[in-house]
């Protein structure tokens, strides 16, 4: 009989510790393990996969970045890869080297959003990211930002 009554409070023991772990773990902290797999994560923080998975809802985290972010990886360096073979067939070519940054501005165009006070520029590709791991909160903070027209620069050289 003490056995039975033994395993059952064990068992909320554990509950009760993995609560207070969950309650403990911030989004902050929690951002900078969404390199790593769920699995490692839930073993890096001496938790079970399901409380992780928990923990991120409530956070309305839905999917763990992971995949996503080796995915965009894996597309930046591969860009990286294309432009760098472009610059350098272009030097050999003798068509000048000012051609691989507008190629680069011109693949990625960011848009500006406001979080708050502050102005951010994201990509497709950044925004759906952030949508995926920020939740519902934040998504309800980020508006598409109007940046006003830049002015033209006058260039002031001595001697005039």
């Amino acid at each position: 009989m003490d056995v039975i009554g033994a395993a059952p409070n064990a068992q909320m023991q554990g509950m009760q510790n993995a609560a207070q772990l969950n309650r403990e773990v911030k989004l902050d902290e929690l951002s900078k393990y969404f390199h790593l797999p769920e699995k490692a994560v839930a073993k890096e923080l001496g938790i079970c996969l399901t409380s992780l998975k928990k923990l991120c809802r409530s956070y309305g985290i839905t999917r763990w970045p992971f995949r996503k972010l080796k995915s965009l990886e894996r597309t930046m360096k591969k860009v990286k890869t294309e432009l760098e073979q472009d610059a350098a067939s272009q030097t050999s070519a003798g068509d000048g080297v000012g051609a691989a940054p507008e190629k680069a501005a011109a693949e990625v165009k960011r848009r500006p959003y406001s979080v708050g006070s502050k102005t951010i520029f994201l990509s497709d590709e950044e925004l759906e990211v952030f949508r995926m791991t920020m939740g519902r909160d934040a998504i309800a903070e980020l508006r598409p930002a109007q940046v006003p027209p830049a002015s033209p620069v006058q260039c002031h050289t001595e001697g005039r």
